[in-house]
């Protein structure tokens, strides 16, 4: 590729990123330079070269960013993708909704719907919690990038597999047996209204507000900047108390601090979720860095010095006077980790996660002081949640994986540790403070203690593993 073509691809990256939010890079730029190779064909430029100058012109742009959005965007979905989602949904909006009776209509937002598999599951759940109520208004909003996408969805025709996780009593229910396929019965597909929509478009935006968002597996393409645009956007169009349900891989590690006044982060078993908080009240957040952190390091180096009545002593009177300070709190309950009291350390947890929801750190203490305890599944709950805030903390890793181990899920255990293995081996080399320094070894080394072959050949056989 010449010099001038990959300005020339530089710059469609560019005006695509400001259309779609896409980047582009690694696997998607690979997508991307695929696309242009079949519209080269399509339009009867010769080469890919030929094509990147022949679209330059901004007219001839707009028009071709609608045939290229088929082959660069990803629609592949089925109905009932990711179920335990689905049924978290009901668990924790649709029924409560229907039980408090509030006379007005139930609003759903599928953004980012493809060809329509996830609203008309959406309608099908709705459905069939209605029908002891059958009239009860609801509206269900479907909005896509692609119009092509948009005018799929409306046709609501579908092969076998895009119904091979469907529940078997649905299809006779809600679908229509025809030549070509499976088809949306008009009791189902009345309930959607499908539109096209920029998730990055200032105009024109739903009429909200709505109970639930669904924008799964989007913003995973996003840029920082677009996500940032785009999570605005949704969660302006939330009610106080709705939810918000991204992608099982999708994390707002980054964003968690800045949306903490707006959003809280919420579990259903081992499903997270979001919810708009009820009050505009700015959560604190960490306090990290932030006054006080002098006497931190002091009594820091009574614990490490096993002064530990002393440094209990100092901490009671710090959170007399910071009630709310998570690194106070924190610090307590490494204290009292050490000298056996795991209930009360886990009273500072919770009482930290109580004041700041989205603090990594007290998740991962409440399931280290849960696993000292026995207390298995609360452990595992708090391990996926902060692994879900912080998928780069080392340390969570590894505890994760060592209950992965104790549930006898030992391939899980094994790729769980070389996750940590690979966050401590980078934080080892970029960790300059002797004290912070001689952590990261220790950590690194019982890392790769539990990745020892004979660990895992004990494990294969059945014994228990220390």
């Amino acid at each position: 590729m010449s010099s001038e073509t990959k300005r020339r691809l530089s710059r469609l990256r560019r005006r695509l990123r400001q259309r779609l939010g896409v980047a582009f890079r690694g696997p998607q730029l690979d997508i991307l330079l695929s696309a242009l190779d079949k519209r080269a064909g399509l339009v009867r430029e010769p080469s890919c070269e030929d094509y990147l100058r022949w679209i330059e012109p901004g007219d001839r742009f707009d028009k071709e960013v609608e045939h290229l959005l088929p082959w660069v965007t990803n629609h592949e979905s089925f109905f009932y993708r990711h179920a335990e989602q689905v049924a978290t949904f009901r668990r924790v909006s649709l029924e409560p909704f229907l039980s408090e009776s509030r006379g007005r209509p139930f609003r759903v937002w599928s953004a980012g719907c493809a060809h329509g598999e996830e609203p008309y599951t959406i309608a099908i759940e709705i459905v069939e919690a209605l029908d002891r109520e059958p009239r009860w208004p609801i509206e269900i909003l479907a909005t896509d990038l692609d119009p092509q996408a948009i005018d799929r969805a409306r046709r609501g025709l579908y092969d076998a597999r895009a119904v091979r996780a469907l529940p078997r009593r649905f299809l006779g229910r809600y679908f229509l047996a025809e030549p070509r396929g499976l088809r949306i019965a008009p009791s189902l597909s009345e309930r959607v209204t499908f539109e096209p929509h920029n998730l990055l478009s200032e105009t024109p935006r739903p009429e909200g507000p709505f109970d639930v968002i669904f924008c799964r597996n989007v913003l995973i393409y996003f840029g920082a900047a677009e996500v940032n645009r785009a999570l605005d956007h949704l969660v302006s169009q939330l009610v106080p108390g709705g939810i918000l349900m991204l992608g099982p891989v999708e994390s707002l590690r980054g964003r968690l601090e800045d949306l903490s006044s707006s959003l809280q982060i919420e579990l259903d078993g081992e499903v997270a979720y979001y919810r708009r908080r009820v009050s505009g009240s700015q959560a604190e957040g960490r306090r990290r860095g932030s006054g006080g952190s002098s006497e931190v390091s002091d009594i820091e180096q009574l614990v490490v010095t096993d002064r530990l009545s002393e440094a209990l002593g100092r901490l009671e009177a710090a959170i007399a006077r910071q009630p709310r300070s998570a690194e106070h709190r924190l610090l307590r309950s490494s204290v009292f980790r050490r000298l056996g009291r795991y209930e009360a350390g886990a009273r500072d947890c919770v009482a930290v996660i109580r004041d700041h929801p989205l603090h990594a750190e007290a998740h991962r203490c409440l399931s280290e002081l849960r696993t000292r305890q026995g207390r298995w599944d609360e452990a595992m709950a708090f391990s996926r949640r902060t692994l879900y805030l912080d998928p780069e903390d080392a340390s969570a890793w590894l505890l994760f994986g060592d209950l992965l181990e104790h549930r006898r899920d030992f391939q899980a255990a094994t790729r769980a540790w070389m996750n940590a293995h690979e966050l401590l081996e980078c934080a080892s080399g970029r960790e300059t403070l002797p004290e912070r320094r001689r952590v990261v070894l220790d950590l690194l080394a019982s890392c790769q203690d539990r990745l020892r072959p004979d660990r895992s050949r004990r494990a294969s056989d059945g014994r228990a593993l220390s």
